[in-house]
Order: structure tokens, then sequence, then C-alpha cells
């Protein structure tokens, strides 16, 4: 038994044209939440509005998207060295890298601790370095940021 299916060039047309418009966005909504939910817990952006729900920590536009910050090109780099790490160790590891990623005078830990955007030049803390290192001290160091289970 053979079907025969035939469309309208206009509907093949119009079916291509929605496609096309609409697939650039299908993987950033799918992928976003999940990855903003994992930094807003790691990096503890609960209760900065600002920072929480955004992707400015790794890209350049704040909807995300293919263009990378250079926070979130070491990112890329520490996920794919061992084989697609998890999401909450990559964060763990660039950090762990101790980089001022975006040259600003800040290093990207203290960048997370002053709750600005490491990958940006033009965001910085509003404290002074030596105030979020002993800041950094007094919540344990690196360790602070070891991916852990929710609770």
């Amino acid at each position: 038994m053979k079907i025969s299916v035939s469309f309208k060039p206009t509907f093949v047309l119009g079916l291509g044209a929605l496609l096309a418009l609409v697939s650039p966005f299908a993987a950033r909504v799918s992928a976003r939440p999940a990855y903003n939910a994992i930094m807003t817990y790691q990096y503890d952006l609960r209760d900065d509005k600002e920072l929480r729900g955004t992707c400015l920590y790794c890209h350049t536009e704040a909807d995300g998207g293919d263009l990378w910050n250079p926070f979130g090109e070491a990112m890329r780099e520490v996920f794919f060295e061992e084989g697609n790490r998890r999401v909450p160790e990559t964060l763990y590891e660039t950090l762990k890298r101790d980089l001022d990623s975006d040259k600003d005078g800040y290093r990207d830990i203290l960048e997370v601790i002053g709750k600005s955007f490491p990958g940006n030049p033009k965001s910085k803390p509003e404290q002074s370095i030596a105030a979020l290192e002993q800041k950094l001290e007094d919540m344990g160091g690196l360790e602070a940021f070891k991916p852990r289970v929710a609770r």
C-alpha cells in the first residue's frame, strides 16, 4: 500500500519560514533556566535582582546566545577540557583558576563575591579588593564555591 501526501508550495514555504524564525530561540529557551538556576544557587545570587536570571555572567547579551564574554570563554574551556564537565563543577573549576577574565583588576572570584559580572570590564564591585579578599577568607575561601547539594 502506497500513501501519497502532497503539500501546496505556499504551505511548505510558510512552514519553513516559521521554523527558521523559531529555531534560533528554541535552544536558548530550553537551556537557560537550568544554567541560571545552578549559577544562582552556587554563586549565591538569590537576593540580587540584577544578577539573578541573567546570562551576562557568561554571555555578552542578557538573554544568552552565541556570543561569550571572557568569563564565559574561560568557563567553556573548563567545561570541555575533560569531556563535558557538569555545570556546577565547571563553575567551581573556573574560579579555582584564579583568573581576572575581563582584565579589570578584580579576580573573577572577587567579582562573584562583590556581585558584579566577571566577564565585563565595565562591571566592578563597589567594595575594595582588600574588603573582598577579607570576605572571601571569612567565607572559607574557594571551598565556599564547591558544588553543593540542594537542601
